[in-house]
């Protein structure tokens, strides 16, 4: 399982153990996630996309809120999960997620 992070910084990927969202969700993972050790057993760093100053950053968030996928963000991608990849993805923002699922035809 994969989990995308958007932030004013640009886009981070992890890996993690777990797919399942009661396990993610329960109050004993969300201590263990206020735990730098435990978090490292749980997720890895993978790859990330920093943007390129505040203007790319801003832009990149108005075509996110229009619901499109910059071009940067579709390699980004690209480089981690290939079409028809039988990885998942997890990330927060669901109009995201429904248009990488239907750009990659993956599970997010």
């Amino acid at each position: 399982m994969y989990y995308l992070f958007e932030s004013s910084i640009g886009f981070i990927l992890f890996k993690g153990q777990t797919t399942d969202i009661a396990t993610l969700k329960s109050p004993e993972m969300q201590k263990d996630l206020q735990n730098y050790e435990k978090v490292k057993s749980i997720i890895a760093f993978e790859n990330s996309m920093l943007f390129q100053g505040h203007n790319v950053a801003t832009k990149t968030v108005e075509t996110l809120m229009k619901g499109k996928l910059t071009n940067n963000l579709i390699k980004f991608l690209k480089l981690t999960f290939k079409k028809n990849s039988k990885k998942k993805l997890a990330l927060q923002d669901k109009t995201l997620a429904s248009v990488i699922k239907s750009k990659f035809n993956m599970k997010v």
